[in-house]
């Protein structure tokens, strides 16, 4: 079984399509030299710290992560966004304006 330790100098990753449900913790730490990662249109309902601090979270429009600079992450079509942008226009429809 290949590790993660040895895809250290993977530079783009394309996983779109795939079915992933879970980003193994330690996966953004240990692929160092990314630039591109691809994973939309799969079934991520959450990320591992390590990723989130790596990248951030993903626009809830886009899909794109854009903490790290020198890395372009793409996970639109996701449930995990699908419940983001519910989040949002739910607390847009409760919000009470008093002007």
């Amino acid at each position: 079984s290949l590790s993660m330790v040895e895809c250290s100098s993977l530079q783009t990753i394309y996983l779109n399509t795939n079915k992933i449900s879970e980003i193994p913790d330690g996966f953004a730490n240990k692929l160092s030299n990314l630039i591109v990662l691809n994973i939309s249109s799969n079934d991520i309902k959450d990320l591992p710290y390590d990723f989130t601090e790596r990248f951030g979270f993903p626009d809830k429009e886009s899909g794109e992560c854009s903490k790290d600079k020198s890395c372009t992450v793409r996970m639109d079509q996701n449930p995990m966004l699908e419940e983001m942008r519910n989040s949002a226009e739910s607390e847009a429809e409760n919000k009470i304006d008093f002007c």
